[in-house]
């Protein structure tokens, strides 16, 4: 769903994905359980998502972090066919779903950004492109750790075999938060 807020039919009605995790899910964590530190995480277009929101909502999420995100959307295949559909040909609205462009438009965070990536992922050179939210975060002055994994793909063992940091990373964000 690359977590936006469809402006385009057949999904404008219904597909308002940013503002059910941003407003619907978080408000349910907090009147519902309590819940007062929250975390984001998220892997492929759900990485996507995580840095995304954590970028444009800093203040709802003490840390993020991602395994093989979809860093910029609105210069890779998957990004450009998506937006398009639930967005429109206007590459401007683009820009406010697309990490990337974020950091080039001043979107920040305090802390680091956590990001884990395969150097064996089938989707790394077309369709993930980390090199560019590294640039982006260096040329922003946003702190990242961009881990590149030998021997990993966009598996799931990937994430298991790395989740343990990112748990540890988002608790040690709780923690001091």
């Amino acid at each position: 769903g690359f977590y936006v807020n469809a402006t385009q039919a057949p999904y404008a009605n219904n597909f308002q994905m940013y503002d059910y995790i941003t407003e619907d899910l978080v408000g349910l964590l907090k009147d519902e359980f309590s819940v007062e530190k929250l975390s984001l995480m998220g892997h492929s277009m759900g990485g996507h998502g995580a840095l995304m929101m954590g970028l444009r909502r800093p203040e709802l999420f003490l840390s993020v972090s991602a395994f093989s995100p979809l860093v910029n959307p609105s210069a890779c295949p998957w990004g450009k066919k998506a937006l398009a559909g639930y967005l429109g040909d206007d590459s401007d609205k683009w820009a406010s779903y697309d990490t990337c462009s974020l950091l080039k438009n001043g979107h920040k965070r305090e802390g680091t950004l956590l990001v884990d990536q395969g150097l064996a992922d089938e989707f790394l050179e077309e369709q993930l492109l980390s090199e560019n939210l590294q640039r982006s975060c260096d040329e922003a002055g946003q702190a990242l750790e961009l881990r590149y994994q030998e021997g990993h793909d966009h598996s799931y063992y990937f994430i298991a075999s790395f989740l343990n940091d990112h748990v540890a990373f988002h608790l040690k964000a709780i923690n001091k938060g």
